[in-house]
């Protein structure tokens, strides 16, 4: 106000006070002027950084949607082609073919791996004398643990299975899930040193773990990593063939030449 009445009383623009005056203004507008572009400088930065993000995210979305459908449109193998059951076939046969303290798990692992692969391997299933004759070359346990790597898997039966009365049982348990050759089957456990062979059979309402044991001693069950200590399962055993439903709260072992099934469901 008093800078006001000191124009208004002083008419002269040209006097030095009233030019002092007009040039502050004329400095203080000009500050005041350029302050609102940046302002709005950093507006816009935070714009397009916010526009970035959104793009980011929509690409990231984009991308998980189209990985995900590419999965869930893969086709699955068919197990059912002769020729993986003659890779497995022949896989078996020269596993029992030497002695038992001869045998190595790590050929079963690479037979059922090409077996299950997507590349086909050309191959006819071998004269096999050896299992000719079960009952005359393999102990009853070790009879167990053939039929139970014939039959309790996703390939199909052949003519060398055998499987008896309990191994058809276990089948047929294991297929009230959906059946074996529509199953998810990975190996999860290849113990060269203390003769363990593991794999499991995954369908969409249960996991059931099929474990062997081809050595002459009794070892921890072999679980897969991240097992629950407490778990409700349903145990079955090649050398008590007989399902039995329970909580587990320690661990389990697995007796020498047997085959152990642990379901989850």
């Amino acid at each position: 106000m008093v800078l006001i009445k000191l124009i208004a009383s002083n008419p002269n623009p040209n006097t030095p006070f009233l030019s002092s005056t007009r040039n502050n203004l004329k400095a203080l507008t000009q500050n005041v002027t350029n302050r609102k572009p940046k302002t709005s400088k950093n507006e816009a930065l935070i714009k397009k950084a916010l526009l970035f993000l959104l793009l980011l995210t929509v690409l990231a979305l984009a991308g998980a949607m189209w990985f995900f459908q590419n999965q869930q449109s893969e086709p699955k193998p068919s197990y059912t082609e002769p020729w993986r059951s003659a890779v497995w076939n022949n896989a078996l046969c020269r596993f029992f073919a030497v002695s038992s303290d001869k045998r190595d798990v790590a050929l079963l692992n690479e037979g059922l791996s090409k077996a299950l692969g997507n590349e086909e391997v050309s191959t006819a299933v071998e004269t096999c004398p050896a299992l000719s004759s079960l009952s005359s070359n393999l102990s009853a346990r070790e009879v167990r643990l053939f039929e139970m790597l014939q039959s309790v898997t996703v390939l199909p039966g052949s003519p060398l299975n055998t499987a008896d009365n309990n191994a058809l049982a276990l089948m047929s348990f294991i297929e009230q899930y959906g059946p074996l050759t529509t199953a998810d089957m990975r190996v999860y456990e290849v113990d060269i040193d203390n003769k363990l062979f593991a794999y499991e059979l995954r369908f969409k309402d249960a996991r059931a773990y099929v474990m062997y044991n081809f050595s002459f001693d009794t070892h921890p069950l072999p679980l897969p990593l991240g097992f629950m200590a407490s778990t409700k399962i349903t145990l079955y055993r090649t050398d008590n063939p007989t399902f039995k439903r329970f909580v587990t709260s320690g661990p389990l072992s697995i007796t020498y030449h047997s085959a152990v099934v642990v379901i989850v469901d």
